[in-house]
């Protein structure tokens, strides 16, 4: 049996070994997609049609985005070249650029 613990956004599952750290990098990787593309989860829920409740739960932690999601979206906001942003030395950063990758 697994037991979860709820403090400040973060899960613990005694018997699941790195799920608690997945989950929560998980959290973090989706905030940082949406802060990315300039959206408000209003704005982010409404382009990608995907509830509001869902986004607030992905971002607060409470329910994981799946992984092939993340990519997909990610990858949307790349190819629509949402997010873009010009450096002080007037270099375009893509997307994938603004996210480190």
């Amino acid at each position: 049996m697994i037991y979860f613990f709820h403090f400040m956004n973060k899960y613990i599952t005694p018997s699941a070994g790195g799920q608690a750290v997945r989950k929560e990098n998980n959290m973090n990787e989706f905030k940082e997609l949406r802060i990315k593309s300039g959206m408000t989860k209003t704005e982010f829920a409404e382009y990608f049609k995907i509830p509001y409740r869902t986004v607030q739960n992905w971002e607060y932690g409470q329910r994981k985005c799946p992984d092939y999601l993340m990519d997909l979206m990610q990858y949307k906001l790349e190819k629509e070249k949402f997010g873009q942003k010009i450096t002080p030395e007037g270099q375009t950063l893509s997307f994938k650029e603004m996210l480190g990758e």
